[in-house]
């Protein structure tokens, strides 16, 4: 049984999730944590639950989605090797351009060298301990988004895709409305509609509440 944890991270509310089941094997998805606060917070409850950080997966890449990665990967490891890193390759200029992003916010982010040691498509099979997680390959907020679906335990964690009773920005490098909508269309209300939501910012919400809520997915659905 996987066991969702989440931290409410950094200036732009990014949600950073931590899953986890009965042998103590954990991913943290979307590390955006920035503070030192945020960064003890982070390993107090890794130590306090005793776990064992597995990989690392990304919904996407922007800035706000990422800033902790470096603090996992210089403070864990698997045996003395790197944690692994996940996400879509198609996603991989994001990196270069948050850099530019941070100083257009007025970000102070210290230099990093984040490389992604594993491609994820669509269709895609991950696991930790004895728990699977299909990956869906949703683009329109950035080319390589991500969503994360367990379809036995009925959960989704959408990064910026889809929010409650909102959809990602497309305005970024990258982004495509048109192909935002389709791909919530096709990937996610497909899913059954008690299919909890977990999005990369705000409250999480379920698929039947945005068919009926949700204003961009309304007159779609």
């Amino acid at each position: 049984m996987i066991s969702i944890n989440t931290l409410t991270t950094n200036m732009l509310h990014e949600q950073t999730y931590i899953l986890s089941d009965e042998t103590n094997e954990c991913v943290i998805i979307d590390p955006g944590f920035y503070s030192d606060k945020e960064k003890n917070i982070i390993n107090e409850f890794i130590n306090k639950n005793n776990l064992k950080i597995k990989a690392i997966w990304f919904t996407h890449l922007h800035l706000d989605h990422m800033m902790g990665a470096q603090h996992i990967l210089e403070t864990y490891s698997i045996d003395g090797k790197n944690i692994p890193t996940y996400a879509n390759f198609l996603d991989l200029p994001l990196l270069t351009g948050n850099k530019v992003m941070a100083m257009q916010w007025g970000i102070d982010l210290p230099d990093y060298d984040l490389t992604i040691s594993n491609n994820v498509n669509d269709g895609d099979i991950l696991s930790f301990g004895n728990s699977k997680i299909t990956a869906l390959h949703v683009p329109g907020h950035s080319p390589g988004s991500i969503a994360f679906y367990s379809q036995e335990q009925g959960f989704c964690i959408s990064g910026d895709v889809l929010f409650q009773c909102s959809i990602g920005r497309s305005d970024l490098y990258g982004g495509d409305g048109m192909q935002l909508i389709q791909s919530i269309q096709q990937k996610i209300m497909s899913m059954p509609d008690d299919t909890t939501i977990f999005p990369g910012h705000g409250h999480a919400t379920t698929v039947d509440d945005e068919k009926r809520f949700n204003p961009y997915l309304r007159q779609q659905c």
